[in-house]
């Protein structure tokens, strides 16, 4: 419980403080700072579901670019909004969606394990194995890294240090699919 607090200190801490035109990636943000591009919908409690596309005009690193000369790079920073909001104003480590089921006293389901594919058969049980047999080529979940001691609650000072190691996994991945197409 110490941890949920001092993350969200952490959070208040930064959107009191005046913006000066950089950007903090050692912070949380609040939802509405997480991504501003491309609306792709809403999920049950109408929030936005924003990607964001990685420039093709990014010019600095010619790995980089090589890959966006062949591709869009979109990512989804927040793939569940409503449980992002009520994890960081009421239920603390809340990963289901808010959705209300016909018949159900039960809200939401997991978006990770909740796909009605091979249930009981070798595979994970969750949506990679949806994707799978959706007949999508590539598909990958990333989980938060961790030294035993924090679980699921990734503090902010470790954002960075995770979305670099999770930045050379993605570009791996985009150079492999980038010599491996369909």
């Amino acid at each position: 419980m110490v941890l949920l607090d001092k993350k969200n200190e952490e959070m208040l801490l930064y959107q009191r403080r005046e913006w000066n035109g950089s950007f903090n990636f050692e912070t949380y943000r609040i939802l509405e700072e997480v991504g501003r591009k491309v609306n792709i919908g809403y999920p049950f409690e109408n929030r936005l579901m924003n990607v964001l596309k990685i420039a093709s005009d990014y010019g600095n690193d010619p790995s980089i670019t090589l890959i966006l000369d062949i591709m869009d790079v979109f990512l989804l920073p927040v793939t569940n909004p409503d449980g992002y909001v009520l994890s960081q104003t009421k239920t603390h480590m809340y990963r289901k969606t808010r959705s209300k089921l016909s018949g159900s006293l039960c809200v939401g389901v997991d978006p990770k394990w909740n796909w009605d594919t091979g249930f009981g058969d070798q595979g994970s049980g969750g949506s990679i194995d949806w994707f799978n047999d959706s007949g999508i080529k590539y598909s990958f979940v990333f989980a938060l890294r961790d030294t035993g001691l924090y679980g699921f609650l990734l503090l902010a000072n470790q954002t960075l240090p995770t979305a670099k190691g999770t930045w050379l996994g993605l570009k791996t991945i985009m150079e492999h699919i980038q010599d491996h197409p369909y």
